[in-house]
């Protein structure tokens, strides 16, 4: 219903917002001659989850024949972020 699609435009706008995060934070949190690298590592990381958290969560919608469960690791991926981006140290100036 409604609802559904609401919920939809929501994580669809937070994914947009950790996408646009992990290309502008890289130059905020190392010197520029560590950007590339850092960069480099970002992206790694952020597919190899994204591959990971697809995978999990087919395989709990397989074990436990509920297609919500499949939801699990998209909230622990949400609350990792929120954790880790709470305590980041940005450069100034």
């Amino acid at each position: 219903g409604a609802g559904s699609v609401a919920w939809t435009g929501v994580i669809g706008f937070l994914a947009a917002l950790v996408f646009v995060l992990g290309l502008a934070l890289p130059p905020l949190l190392v010197p520029a001659h560590e950007v590339h690298r850092f960069s480099a590592a970002v992206f790694t990381i952020s597919y190899a989850f994204a591959f990971s958290g697809s995978l999990a969560a087919g395989a709990l919608w397989d074990a436990t024949g509920v297609p919500a469960a499949a939801l699990a690791p998209i909230a622990f991926a949400g609350v990792l972020m929120a954790v880790i981006g709470s305590r980041l140290v940005l450069r100034r100036g």
